[in-house]
């Protein structure tokens, strides 16, 4: 039995073999990616654009661009049936030119005047009556006063050539400023009413866009300065924008300011959305 003992108490003392310590962790450092500058949505669209309409209701007679065409200002698009406005014009002009009326009632006013002259100098030699010289102060007063009308007449009637003139110009409709003609509806031998659109003219030498910028970029925003716009596929091109315009009135947090980008050269289309850049170069 002693030989039992010191086995048994072999056996259950715990294992006291030493483990190879864990090493230490490497230390790191935290980093924090740098914040690039805010960048805002915003849609350039053409700064001119005209839709044009008809001055008049009439027939189209003839159109003198094609869809797509480069016009300057004052280029005929269309041109409307004005024989009857026309027919207005000439009557117009020739009541407006016919002074007959104004030269007979100014013959008539002269010659009672002269009388009125004649009675007055008569009757200071007692060779007329008062009654007489109250008739021919009367007569003369009653020419002077048709001589007024007749001159007032010829010009009534040379307003109205004018007006007459203004419609006729109304049956040509014109391109406003040099542009493109991006659409055009009306055809030769159609129908059109006044409000009808028939042309619409665009002028993508200037872009302009509304920018909708967070209050807390506020300071960023300087009217005249320039700032990087990116447009993205399939342009993929980087334009300077300037700043003209920034509203003082904020809502919900954000402030509406308005860009312009010069596109004279290498222009892109109208109507492209972008991000400006809200750090002024």
């Amino acid at each position: 039995m002693r030989l039992l003992i010191p086995l048994a108490l072999f056996m259950i003392a715990p294992a006291t073999a030493q483990t190879p310590p864990k090493p230490a962790p490497a230390k790191t450092i935290a980093t924090r990616p740098a914040a690039g500058p805010l960048a805002v949505p915003a849609v350039f669209t053409a700064e001119r654009t005209a839709v044009l309409k008809a001055g008049a209701d009439g027939r189209v007679i003839s159109v003198g661009v094609a869809e797509g065409a480069q016009v300057k200002a004052g280029t005929i698009i269309l041109k409307l049936d004005d024989r009857e406005q026309r027919a207005r014009v000439s009557l117009a002009a020739q009541a407006a030119g016919s002074s007959a009326e104004a030269r007979s009632a100014s013959v008539r006013a002269q010659e009672a005047n002269a009388r009125l002259s004649s009675v007055k100098a008569a009757a200071a030699k007692g060779a007329a009556t008062d009654w007489e010289v109250r008739q021919a102060t009367a007569a003369a007063a009653q020419a002077q006063a048709d001589l007024r009308m007749a001159q007032d007449r010829q010009s009534i009637e040379g307003k109205r050539l004018g007006l007459e003139q203004t419609v006729l110009d109304s049956y040509i409709v014109r391109a406003p400023f040099n542009g493109r003609v991006t659409r055009l509806s009306a055809r030769t031998g159609s129908t059109v009413r006044k409000s009808d659109s028939v042309a619409t003219v665009v002028d993508i030498g200037t872009l302009r866009a509304e920018a909708y910028v967070p209050v807390r970029a506020y300071r960023q925003l300087k009217v005249g300065a320039r700032y990087p716009v990116r447009f993205g596929a399939p342009f993929d091109v980087v334009r300077d924008a300037v700043l003209t315009y920034v509203d003082p009135v904020i809502e919900a947090g954000m402030v509406r300011a308005v860009l312009t980008i010069d596109n004279r050269s290498n222009p892109i289309p109208s109507g492209l959305e972008a991000r400006v850049i809200v750090a002024p170069r």
